[in-house]
């Protein structure tokens, strides 16, 4: 109770500190606040008599036209430009000067007295328009960067914001004290709902609380830009302000801080060595008791992985079985018949070709199977997406393509290249094209497209066939497993895909519905000098 009361000491002399240094900095915030929000309603009344200023100057235009542009731009260089155009122009006018937005500030033709902030690919600009009596043409002022800098030269600390009401921001001043300040927050969602609910068409001073770093605060201050007798603005002055780190005196801090430390580093190494030894017996414990959970986890890893490999030869072995047995039966049938010697010349001869045609079948079979297990890894190179996609449909047998279906390429241009087994990868996609093929009945289209995905290279096959099942789905890469009538295929060719692609290092996935088509999307990772 004395080391805990001792301690209780300067403890309670830091909270006191803190609570006065809170106090402090709110008081600090509020001035400023109030200083800045005076500094923003000054310079906004002062755009607004400068453009009434610059509306007379349209009229003396108008009494005075034998005055060229470059003797009004001479007496008044903050103008950028000054012209007289026809109502319905106004928009042409700017994009040709400027290059803007027709479509965005295309009310501008139909507006005939007013102001408006208009973001141009130059910089942010103040369009002052007024109607010409008797006529169907307005006179235009547009001022720029240096009427900007001109109205806020004299705000050196903090960061001046000129911002239209759609959150855009028009002009910005570089500040001695806002190195935390980052323009990339002007596009954040989060700002754009703080200047919503709280700057547009209002005047004031609040804090954004997204700086907490540094012990800083930002401190934002406002007033509206109006057109003169309107109560709606065309923009904000808007100042951002960071409050310095409040610190309490240097002296006093170091003081208690070293009471702090000298009380409880004299306490705390006492714990610590106590403390320690029953860390370490527990820790011990702790170890014995993972090494034990360790030892049991292996070993029913070993009895899982043994489970899997028994559960995948079972599955293996019953599709070979499936498969194989039904050509086989029909070869020992037909062999049977043969032995009869009752039979044609013809008949003879047509049997001889069945059981040529089941023994090829079972041929394909195995050739395929010892492919998908085979393991070989062959030589790989730089390949061309583009041209891998050409190569594979090159390779598909006429016989086995239907004339009635179309096909139509999007091929995405300079591609970087991928890297891989070119013959594998062609046997893989062409595969999967040929499914395409099969998946129509009668009439539709194929849909073949490449385009780039972050760091990979997409092929999307896509058909208007019959589509294929969710319950299918979930089972269409399991070796034997096929949708097809019994003869037409034996539920390989996608397996051998899949392993093709991710010994890759790519991704194959299928995307499809009943009666909706199928759209299957592989994915190639870059070389890594593409």
């Amino acid at each position: 109770m004395v080391i805990i009361g001792i301690l209780l000491i300067p403890i309670t002399i830091i909270i006191l500190m803190a609570y006065q240094n809170i106090n402090y900095s709110s008081l600090l915030k509020e001035n400023i606040g109030k200083e800045s929000q005076q500094t923003t309603g000054f310079l906004s009344k002062q755009i607004n008599r400068d453009i009434i200023r610059y509306k007379t100057l349209i009229n003396a235009i108008e009494t005075n036209r034998n005055m060229v542009k470059e003797e009004y731009t001479a007496l008044f260089p903050e103008i950028e430009d000054i012209a007289i155009i026809r109502n319905s122009q106004t928009t042409d006018y700017l994009n040709g000067k400027f290059i803007i937005n027709m479509n965005k500030f295309a009310y501008l033709d139909t507006m005939l007295d007013g102001a408006e902030l208009v973001l141009t690919g130059t910089g942010g600009k103040l369009l002052i328009k007024q109607q010409i009596e008797n006529s169907h043409k307005s006179a235009i002022i547009i001022l720029g960067d240096k009427y900007w800098e001109r109205i806020i030269d004299s705000q050196s600390r903090q960061k001046v914001c000129i911002i239209a009401n759609n959150g855009s921001l028009v002009f910005d001043s570089i500040s001695q004290d806002t190195y935390l300040i980052d323009n990339n927050m002007f596009n954040s969602d989060d700002f754009k709902d703080f200047f919503n609910e709280n700057i547009l068409n209002n005047s004031g001073y609040t804090y954004y609380d997204t700086y907490g770093k540094y012990g800083r605060q930002l401190v934002v201050s406002y007033a509206p830009i109006k057109y003169p007798d309107s109560s709606s603005s065309i923009g904000s002055v808007v100042f951002f302000f960071e409050t310095p780190k409040i610190i309490a005196d240097k002296r006093i801090s170091e003081i208690v801080l070293f009471i702090t430390f000298f009380l409880a580093g004299t306490v705390l190494i006492r714990l610590i060595f106590k403390l320690s030894e029953i860390i370490i017996s527990q820790f011990i414990k702790i170890s014995e008791g993972y090494r034990n959970i360790t030892q049991e986890t292996e070993k029913i890893k070993k009895k899982l992985l043994i489970s899997e490999k028994l559960a995948s030869m079972g599955r293996v072995t019953s599709g070979i079985t499936h498969e194989i047995g039904n050509p086989l039966s029909s070869i020992l049938s037909m062999c049977q018949i043969l032995e009869s010697n009752k039979l044609s010349e013809d008949q003879r001869n047509d049997y001889i070709v069945r059981i040529k045609n089941d023994a090829l079948r079972i041929d394909s079979l195995i050739k395929e199977f010892l492919y998908s297990s085979g393991g070989k890894m062959e030589v790989t190179m730089q390949l061309d997406i583009n041209d891998l996609v050409n190569n594979a449909l090159e390779t598909i047998p006429k016989s086995r393509i239907n004339p009635k279906i179309k096909l139509y390429k999007d091929l995405a241009t300079n591609l970087p290249y991928s890297k891989g087994v070119q013959k594998n990868l062609e046997i893989a996609l062409s595969n999967i094209i040929l499914n395409s093929y099969q998946a129509i009945k009668d009439e539709g289209c194929i849909y073949i497209k490449t385009y780039r995905q972050k760091n990979y290279a997409t092929i999307s096959v896509k058909d208007t066939g019959s589509g294929i099942s969710k319950k299918d789905i979930e089972n269409i890469f399991d070796p034997f497993y096929s949708t097809k009538p019994i003869g037409e295929g034996y539920g390989v060719g996608l397996f051998i895909c899949q392993q093709i692609i991710e010994a890759h290092g790519g991704i194959i996935k299928v995307i499809s519905a009943i009666d909706e088509g199928t759209e299957i999307i592989i994915k190639l990772p870059f070389a890594e000098n593409g």
